[in-house]
């Protein structure tokens, strides 16, 4: 039992019990190891008992619920020994779920997530609203320089990056449940900044450049497409990404290869918006060879080199 005991005494203390999300975590049994308010309110559409938080934890849910809990989402996973990903509608309420089956020592438990889904077009998701650029300004105060996706975020993201930026550390955990993993840039797997330190300074540069697209969505564009040539301006530099601006609309989730200086990197899109004719990106570096490196930091060198000479 000490490696369910270390479950219950370090990860469940991760999980803040006032969420936007619920968490319920079982053993193998149905035993009760962890459970916040939403996750409560779940399991009371299912019993006519009357619980309490501070005892769900000496619980089993196959008494609270009776029969019907092998008909849960939750309750199919134990039965069957697998984990489960994907929407389903609770009560009146759409939830994307995640229950993960872990093992660890021929112990068994279920680690159960509710976020809610949350239609984006029912939120005022308008540029430069309060949340967002709070948000923004924060960021940008703490040191963070590719700052500009924050910007488009739902009102909901935008509320929850104020608390990750203020606190320092992620207010969903594990982070790879966060709902809006797919769309932040601080999320630990699918984001390309460290929450826990700064960005990479940019640097400006207006230099010509050259794109030439190779990927959409992660799937190869036919040939004819990777030849053509898109001219653009890396308006700043870093050595983790570059800003570019360009009179074509390149498509969201596109990779490229950006030609410019003796450069040939692989980028990929993070973000963009449209002013007046143009298009400005957000890109984001694959990972950069030591010489690819030196290069970079030459070019920015350079640069902030002739801007101080200018500002004298």
């Amino acid at each position: 039992m000490d490696s369910l005991n270390k479950a219950k005494t370090t990860d469940v203390e991760l999980l803040p019990h006032h969420a936007c999300y619920g968490y319920l975590i079982v053993d193998q049994d149905g035993n009760i190891m962890a459970c916040n308010r939403i996750a409560l309110e779940l399991v009371r559409l299912r019993t006519d008992e009357t619980l309490k938080p501070e005892r769900l934890t000496k619980e089993n849910l196959n008494d609270l619920v009776g029969p019907s809990f092998k008909e849960t989402l939750l309750g199919s996973c134990i039965a069957n020994k697998k984990s489960l990903d994907g929407q389903y509608e609770i009560g009146d309420q759409l939830y994307d779920v995640k229950i993960d089956r872990i093992q660890d020592d021929a112990k068994v438990w279920y680690e159960a997530f509710y976020f809610p889904v949350i239609d984006d077009e029912s939120l005022d998701v308008k540029i430069d609203t309060s949340y967002q650029e709070f948000a923004y300004e924060i960021a940008k105060d703490n040191g963070y320089s590719d700052v500009e996706w924050i910007r488009h975020l739902t009102d909901v993201h935008a509320r929850q990056i104020i608390y990750c930026l203020t606190k320092h550390e992620h207010i969903t955990m594990p982070n790879c449940y966060c709902p809006f993993r797919h769309k932040c840039a601080f999320n630990e797997v699918h984001g390309w900044q460290n929450l826990g330190r700064r960005a990479f300074h940019r640097t400006d540069i207006g230099v010509d450049g050259r794109l030439y697209l190779t990927h959409i969505n992660n799937e190869p564009v036919p040939h004819q497409v990777t030849k053509r040539r898109i001219d653009c301006i890396i308006a700043d530099l870093s050595l983790g990404g570059a800003k570019l601006i360009s009179p074509l609309n390149i498509p969201e989730n596109s990779t490229f290869d950006l030609i410019f200086d003796e450069l040939i990197l692989s980028c990929t899109m993070r973000w963009k918006q449209q002013s007046e004719e143009k298009w400005i990106f957000g890109v984001m570096f694959s990972e950069l060879s030591k010489d690819e490196k030196n290069v970079i930091m030459n070019i920015v060198i350079r640069h902030q080199v002739r801007m101080n000479r200018r500002n004298r």
